[in-house]
């Protein structure tokens, strides 16, 4: 069972995380890379190949998170998009302070999930 005292930490770091991302949230796109990791997924629901119909100088990994999103929540759902992956960095600061918790104790679980979210 959690403690009260983890649970706080954890609502912390999820509210900080979530107020970190809230501009992200009411813009359509970010950045040149965003259009072109739509474009390239869109191209890839669409039946492409990657590096072949659609090219980038990316790893085709990130293609392949919008192509399900954009599957899930409709072509070019950049709001969804922005969603997922704000979940992902969540999941990823938790398996982090999880893993430096059992190696280092509470406060280096802490200390290693916070960072993180303000990326």
């Amino acid at each position: 069972m959690v403690k009260k005292r983890t649970a706080g930490i954890i609502a912390l770091i999820l509210l900080f995380g979530f107020f970190l991302r809230i501009p992200y949230f009411f813009h359509t796109m970010q950045d040149i890379d965003e259009g072109s990791h739509a474009a390239i997924a869109t191209a890839l629901l669409n039946g492409g190949l990657p590096y072949i119909d659609a090219v980038d100088n990316k790893p085709p990994g990130i293609f392949y998170v919008y192509l399900v999103t954009f599957f899930l929540f409709g072509k070019y759902n950049m709001a969804a998009v922005h969603m997922v992956t704000f979940l992902w960095t969540i999941a990823t600061a938790a398996i982090l302070g999880i893993l430096a918790k059992k190696l280092e104790g509470d406060r280096m679980g802490t200390v290693t999930s916070v960072p993180l979210k303000s990326y």
